[in-house]
C-alpha cells in the first residue's frame, strides 16, 4: 500500500502527466482577460478626459468604468481560490492552499459515496459494458496482434522468475493442497448427486453392459478353457456344449440388463443412491478418501511427475518464446481474438460474465469502499499544496478565466443601464 501511494503522488506530482503544457490554454485565457481589463481601463481613462468636451462620452465612461470593477472583482476572486491576491495575505484568501486536508478528505468521501456505492457500482458496470466493450475489443485484429505482442515480452522474464526452485516447489505444494481441499465426499456426492440426477449412472451401466458382452464374444475360448480346467472329468463334447451354453446364457442375461425396467436396474438405482448418501452422511468415507488422497498426494512418484511436467511446460514455452516466426505468439494471437468473437456475440456469455465481474467488483471494493475513500484522501493530503493547486487550475483555470471576461462585460452592461436609468430621472 505504501509503494502504491508513494508511485500514485508521484505520478501526480509530475505537471508534465497532464500534457505537454496542462497550464498553456489556462495562461491564454488569462492574457486575454487581463487584456480586456486593461482595454476597458484605457476607455474609462480616454472617455473621463473627454467627458467635458464631448458629454455623449458619459454612457461610454459609465459602461467601462463599471466593467473595470466587474473585472477587478472577479479577478480578485478568481485568484483568492489559489493564492493571495498580489501576494498580499487579506483574510479568507488562498482558499484551496488553506483547505488542503479538507479537500483531501471531501475527496475521499465524495469517492466513496457516490463512486463505490453497491447501486452506483452496480448502475456504473451496466452503462459501460465493461465485458462486452472488452469482447469487441479483443475481436480485433490488431489489439489481439498488440496484446499477443505484449504477452510475449512478458514471457522470458516471467519463466526466468517461475523456474526458482523455491517459487516451484511452493506452487508444487500449493497444487497439491488444492487438490486434497477440493476433493472431499460432500463434494463426491454433489457430483455423483447431479451425475444421477441426469441419468448418466444408467448411460455408464449400459455402457458397461456392452463391453461386457463384446468380450463374452472375443473370449469363447477362455470360458472353455476354464470350464474344462473345473469338469476334466466329463467328455470334450460335453464341456463344449457347455461352456458355449454358460456364454450364450451370460450374453442373454446381460442382453436382458440392457432394459429400462429390469429389476436389477432397480436395485442398481438403489444402490447408488444409498452409496451416495453414505458418502455424504458416514465421517468413515470421508476418512477413506483423505487417507488415499494423503497416500497419492506424498508419493514422490507425484512430486517426480509434477516437477518433469513444470520443466517440461518450462522448456516449451521458453523455445517458443525464443521463436521468430508465429509459434506461440499466433496461438495467443488466436486465442485472444477467438475470446472477443465469443464474448461479442454470445449473449449468455456475457450476460454471466458481466454478473461475474459485477459480483466480483462489489464483494471486493464496496465493503472496502471506507479504506478506498481513506486512500484516496491520504493519497491527495501528501500531495504538495502547489502540486494541488497546479492541478486544479489546470483543470477549471481556463472555465474561471472566461468569469472574468463575462464579469467585465457584465459589469459593464450593468453600469450602462445604471448610467441611463439616472440620466431619465434626472431633472
Amino acid at each position: 500500500m505504501q509503494n502504491l501511494e508513494a508511485d500514485a503522488e508521484q505520478d501526480l506530482s509530475a505537471p508534465e502527466q497532464l500534457g505537454a503544457d496542462p497550464m498553456r490554454d489556462v495562461r491564454r485565457m488569462r492574457r486575454l482577460a487581463t487584456g480586456l481589463l486593461c482595454l476597458v481601463a484605457m476607455v474609462f481613462l480616454m472617455a473621463a478626459l473627454g467627458e467635458e468636451r464631448w458629454p455623449w462620452l458619459g454612457v461610454v465612461r459609465a459602461f467601462s468604468e463599471a466593467a473595470m470593477v466587474g473585472a477587478i472583482a472577479d479577478w480578485f476572486a478568481v485568484v483568492a481560490l489559489f493564492r493571495h491576491p498580489l501576494g498580499i495575505p487579506i483574510p479568507h484568501t488562498a482558499v484551496i492552499p488553506r483547505n488542503h486536508k479538507r479537500i483531501a478528505a471531501a475527496i475521499g468521501r465524495f469517492v466513496s459515496a457516490n463512486f463505490l456505492a453497491s447501486q452506483a457500482v452496480a448502475r456504473r458496470l451496466e452503462e459501460l459494458d465493461v465485458v462486452g466493450r472488452l469482447g469487441r475489443w479483443l475481436s480485433a485484429p490488431e489489439n489481439a496482434s498488440l496484446l499477443a505482442e505484449r504477452l510475449m515480452v512478458l514471457l522470458p522474464p516471467v519463466l526466468d522468475v517461475i523456474q526458482r526452485e523455491h517459487l516451484r516447489k511452493t506452487v508444487n505444494s500449493m497444487f497439491r493442497k488444492g487438490i486434497g481441499k477440493a476433493i472431499t465426499a460432500p463434494l463426491l456426492s454433489s457430483l455423483l448427486s447431479v451425475a444421477v440426477a441426469q441419468g448418466y449412472h444408467q448411460s455408464l451401466l449400459d455402457e458397461a453392459l456392452q463391453a461386457l458382452g463384446d468380450l463374452l464374444r472375443t473370449k469363447r475360448g477362455f470360458i472353455r478353457k476354464k470350464v474344462a480346467a473345473k469338469s476334466s472329468w466329463l467328455p470334450l463334447w460335453l464341456e463344449e456344449s457347455l461352456s458355449d451354453q454358460i456364454a450364450a446364457g451370460l450374453g442373454e442375461a446381460l442382453i436382458e440388463l440392457r432394459s429400462l425396467d429390469h429389476p436389477w436396474r432397480t436395485e442398481f438405482e438403489k444402490a447408488t443412491r444409498e452409496f451416495i448418501h453414505r458418502l455424504d452422511a458416514t465421517p468413515e468415507f470421508e476418512e477413506r478418501i483423505h487417507a488415499v488422497k494423503t497416500q497419492i498426494l506424498n508419493d514422490p512418484a507425484i512430486e517426480m511427475y509434477l516437477d518433469d511436467l513444470w520443466n517440461e511446460l518450462h522448456d516449451q514455452l521458453a523455445s517458443s518464446a525464443a521463436e521468430s516466426g508465429r509459434g506461440l505468439r499466433g496461438t495467443i494471437e488466436d486465442s485472444v481474438r477467438s475470446l472477443g468473437e465469443r464474448i461479442a456475440a454470445d449473449i449468455t456469455f456475457r450476460e454471466t460474465a458481466s454478473r461475474w465481474l459485477k459480483r466480483a467488483i462489489e464483494q471486493f471494493m464496496v465493503p472496502r469502499r471506507e479504506m478506498i475513500g481513506s486512500f484516496i484522501a491520504g493519497m491527495v493530503m501528501r500531495w504538495p499544496t502547489e502540486t494541488l493547486v497546479n492541478r486544479l487550475e489546470a483543470r477549471v483555470g481556463k472555465d474561471l478565466q472566461y468569469i472574468r471576461i463575462n464579469g467585465t462585460l457584465v459589469g459593464g452592461c450593468v453600469g450602462l443601464v445604471i448610467y441611463l436609468i439616472g440620466a431619465v430621472l434626472k431633472p
